[in-house]
């Protein structure tokens, strides 16, 4: 006689479909059947998914299963400002992960001319949080310099990288010193 099994998805149930029940033929010790991931579009990381199989006069089963997303997450990096003057103080940037999970996460920085900036290699985003800031600082020194368009680049595996552009006007006005030589002239 054939036996008819139920099969029940748990845990993140939207993201698979397989048959409401299955069934092994008369005679038969298995079957085979379908489980498709559903793509969602979404960025939602890596799901866990329990099939629930049960019988009448059988002993239920459990079967865990990892769904894993095709869509990658990205950073983004937001400045409180987009321009600086040397001397006036520094830039916070706010690095952002769309994907927040219970793993830390090091986001490489990257791109800003250190001769006109400084700011760390790399941040942290802790565990279970968004996002990490950080401040970029422009270097006040005594030369003059055109003002500059940076960028600060954020990186880190799995995620798509991401840039913000800002401006550092330099506070050295430079001088003009005029000096005749000789001194004296004749008409």
């Amino acid at each position: 006689e054939p036996l008819e099994i139920s099969v029940r998805p748990s845990g993140a149930t939207d993201d698979v479909t397989c048959p409401a029940t299955v069934t092994i033929p008369a005679g038969g010790v298995s079957t085979i059947f379908r489980v498709v991931p559903v793509d969602n579009e979404k960025v939602d990381g890596r799901r866990k998914v329990t099939l629930a199989l049960a019988a009448d006069g059988f002993e239920s089963a459990n079967f865990d299963l990892t769904v894993e997303d095709d869509e990658v997450p990205s950073l983004t990096v937001t400045l409180d400002k987009t321009s600086v003057r040397e001397g006036d103080g520094a830039i916070t940037a706010t690095v952002t992960r769309q994907l927040v999970t219970d793993e830390p996460l090091t986001v490489y920085l990257s791109d800003v001319s250190t001769s006109r900036c400084d700011y760390p290699a790399s941040v942290v985003i802790a565990a279970g949080e968004a996002s990490a800031t950080f401040s970029i600082v422009p270097v006040n020194n005594d030369v003059a310099q055109v003002s500059a368009e940076l960028g600060i680049r954020a990186s880190a595996v799995g995620y798509t990288a991401a840039r913000a552009s800002f401006t550092v006007e330099d506070d050295d006005i430079p001088g003009v010193t005029l000096k005749l030589m000789p001194e004296e002239v004749a008409e």
